[in-house]
């Protein structure tokens, strides 16, 4: 068992433990057999969320259409790409990415998308307490009470998620007027797209000047070999995931654009040998339908060395701490986006679905909005499992 499994594995039995010892103070909710949340009501951030309601009701007044409209766009953007998935997926399995359920515990399990443990337990504690706190800061703008805040964990069998959660009082959220309500829906994964898209604006100015300052780039990492309908001559060879790849017949490789650029020299069938730290592999290019050039069937990173200079003056601790926090950055974009767009799908009591359902009361019979509500829901959540045990069989 690796550092990351074992982490995972110590923490569900603390949990399950946490919770054992907390079960007065815990209101489970069956889903499925076996499968239940948890709560633990709190009345955490609820003051910050009076103030910050308070203090910006004017701002947030003005920004609710905003947060409303990318609401919208971000729920028909995850309905459109679920069923073209879904498509792609039936039609093309190797070449299709599928929908898959992240979970931090083992590496390479089909249907899934691991995420290293410790960025995993951050990233959700960051992006949950963000989503949270803006759905009770938006109910707090309008003057809706939030009765409580709290942690929340989805269990299988062992509670195995964490989560977090705010309640606004439900009865009064229910006879505000539809923007209001759809402000505060909207805000929970709206805030989570926004945060993402920070993150990204940060690590691409902030980010290259400080790697510039502490790392030099020698080579490129093999990350993983490229699936097909076939298998490609690098998943052939004696070349293994974790290489650094530092020469091409004779062309040093320095990062990943002289990388591509010198596989670009050579013709499908020609053999290159491709140097890394431990060894030379020959191996034979072939042709792949959608280039001209030879395809060794890789991807890859850049692979960073520390700077000598850097390092006598600042010690070894800082690139490191550098590297790892530009890992917990890259998850925390691809998690914040994933889960804020994810949470937009129009499905059941998730807060896509009721901005939906609210906005299908605005036009039609409550009788009628909630027929198809509740046909569009099942529908989704049909191409949503599909996308998922697809993923894992094909």
């Amino acid at each position: 068992m690796d550092t990351q499994a074992f982490a995972g594995l110590f923490f569900i039995i603390f949990l399950s433990l946490l919770l054992i010892h907390q079960r007065k103070r815990l209101h489970v909710q069956g889903l499925f057999p076996a499968l239940y949340f948890v709560m633990y009501r709190t009345s955490l951030g609820l003051d910050a969320m009076d103030y910050l309601g308070g203090k910006g009701r004017k701002f947030f007044k003005v920004l609710s259409p905003v947060i409303i409209g990318m609401g919208f766009l971000g729920m028909a953007l995850i309905t459109v790409e679920l069923l073209r998935g879904l498509y792609a997926t039936v039609m093309q399995p190797q070449a299709a990415a599928g929908v898959g359920i992240v979970q931090p515990f083992w590496e390479g399990v089909p249907g899934t998308v691991f995420v290293p443990f410790f960025y995993f337990i951050i990233s959700i504690f960051i992006i949950a307490t963000i989503h949270e706190f803006s759905h009770g800061v938006l109910a707090r703008v309008w003057n809706i009470k939030v009765k409580s805040s709290g942690f929340a964990f989805l269990g299988i069998g062992l509670p195995v998620i964490p989560a977090a959660f705010v309640e606004p009082e439900e009865k009064q959220l229910q006879k505000r007027p539809l923007k209001q309500q759809l402000a505060v829906f909207a805000a929970g994964p709206v805030s989570n797209i926004v945060l993402a898209f920070v993150i990204l604006l940060f690590m691409g100015s902030l980010m290259p000047p400080i790697a510039e300052a502490m790392f030099t780039p020698n080579g490129v990492e093999v990350t993983s070999f490229i699936d097909g309908n076939v298998t490609y001559p690098a998943e052939n060879s004696e070349l293994q995931i974790g290489d650094i790849i530092l020469k091409v017949n004779e062309h040093d490789i320095k990062d990943y654009q002289s990388f591509n650029e010198t596989l670009h020299l050579y013709a499908p069938n020609e053999t290159v040998n491709i140097t890394t730290a431990n060894a030379v592999h020959p191996i034979t290019l072939t042709r792949h339908e959608d280039r001209e050039n030879g395809f060794l069937g890789v991807n890859v990173k850049a692979h960073l060395e520390d700077k000598p200079e850097f390092v006598a003056r600042y010690g070894a601790l800082v690139p490191a701490f550098t590297r790892w926090f530009t890992g917990l950055l890259y998850w925390l974009f691809v998690l914040n986006l994933g889960i804020g767009l994810f949470n937009l799908v129009p499905i059941g009591p998730i807060d896509g679905g009721r901005m939906l359902l609210a906005a299908l009361q605005y036009f039609y019979s409550e009788q009628k909005a909630k027929a198809i509500w509740s046909h569009t829901s099942t529908f989704l959540l049909a191409c949503l499992i599909l996308n998922i045990v697809l993923s894992i069989v094909l």
